[in-house]
């Protein structure tokens, strides 16, 4: 096959980088024929000198200014944007950003909260495209917080920014579920409730986007994130520029899926008055793999199964084995999009009797099988 000189221009310092990076390595593993110059990169810095006179066949870049893209256009390579600014009519490949946002309302929504509210950065297109994917799914009358810069930037000292979330904050009633626009805007938010001495996850609970455990675990509590597929992402931009290489036209930009919420203890909680259905809860979350029934978590709190059943139907509208079916095909997609173990012992795992029970059970509530849906997320 032959040759393909490709320069790749990506950051490695953030999760969601360094997972493209990931990617595009595993296409290169995959495709000996591409002989690749990379450049060690920040995204706000200036693209390297040698870009401007590329004489390659392909380029990859993302940075946050533009400027690598724009160097990256004069020369005659293919050129693919992975860029946060997106050039208009420059191949790329885009994050599903709508079901990102998506997947945080529902893990905050399964836990019970009522109350939800967003946190995000002006005029940062990635940012903007969550807070309108947040306001059609949860809502415009949830309160919102905006940023006016980057809280990773110089500028963000003003000591009025810290104050005026922490007023925010402060003003949200209790049990409120706050999905922040990505990893380091939900650390800002974690750091003002400490500072507050607002309880987290007790008062509010907040999920984040990128899952970038560097940010995650620096939070106190830990933060949970919806988990993006940057892996995927960096091996499409790969397939997509061999595409181009070999004079194919551009196609409409694949999209890629996040996986699923990372959860830890930021949400490690639910939103539950009733001591004994927040007891009850907590005992199928935590018993899931054990294969219990309704009657095992009447045992459990101590009461009749139709008491439960009734205080279930009133107060979080479903029913126990509703709550336990759920909780069940949580942990099954988890397993599903994060590990490589059999559908038949995600089974066993997921406190299923078999893999055919959980294949019925799936295919009815996602109208796709198992081996589907991990599909949707994997090479």
């Amino acid at each position: 096959m032959e040759p393909r000189r490709v320069a790749i221009v990506v950051e490695l310092f953030n999760k969601f980088g360094s997972d493209i990076f990931a990617g595009i390595g595993q296409y290169v593993y995959e495709h000996p024929h591409w002989q690749t110059r990379h450049h060690d990169f920040v995204m706000e810095t200036s693209p390297p000198k040698w870009l401007k006179t590329w004489n390659g066949d392909g380029i990859i870049v993302r940075d946050r200014t533009g400027k690598a893209c724009n160097a990256a256009l004069l020369t005659q390579a293919k050129v693919v944007d992975l860029s946060i600014l997106r050039h208009p009519q420059v191949p790329t490949v885009l994050t599903d950003q709508f079901q990102a946002v998506e997947l945080a309302v529902k893990h905050l929504r399964e836990r019970f909260f009522q109350n939800l509210a967003f946190v995000t950065i002006a005029g940062v297109p990635f940012c903007d495209a969550r807070k309108d994917a947040f306001q059609q799914i949860a809502g415009k009358h949830c309160p919102i917080f905006t940023f006016p810069v980057n809280p990773l930037s110089k500028s963000f000292s003003a000591n009025s920014d810290t104050e005026s979330l922490g007023n925010w904050l402060e003003s949200l009633p209790k049990a409120t579920g706050i999905v922040a626009c990505y990893d380091p805007v939900g650390l800002k938010v974690l750091e003002t409730c400490a500072q507050r001495k607002i309880p987290v996850p007790a008062s509010l609970a907040v999920v984040g986007i990128n899952n970038d455990e560097v940010y995650c675990q620096l939070a106190n509590p830990p933060m949970s994130s919806v988990a993006q597929n940057g892996y995927l992402t960096g091996y499409l931009a790969c397939a997509l520029l061999e595409s181009l290489m070999n004079g194919n036209p551009p196609p409409s930009p694949p999209s890629v899926r996040s996986h699923g919420v990372a959860v830890r203890r930021s949400t490690d909680t639910w939103a539950i008055e009733d001591p004994l259905l927040l007891q009850a809860v907590r005992f199928i979350h935590r018993n899931i793999s054990s294969g219990i029934d309704v009657s095992d978590v009447a045992k459990h709190v101590g009461c009749c199964r139709r008491t439960l059943e009734r205080r279930f139907q009133k107060t979080l509208h479903s029913s126990v084995l509703e709550e336990i079916q759920k909780t069940r095909l949580q942990t099954v997609c988890q397993l599903l999009c994060e590990t490589e173990l059999t559908v038949e012992t995600i089974a066993l795992k997921a406190g299923f009797q078999n893999s055919t029970h959980l294949h019925h059970l799936f295919r009815d509530r996602m109208n796709v099988t198992p081996n589907q849906y991990r599909r949707k997320f994997r090479l």
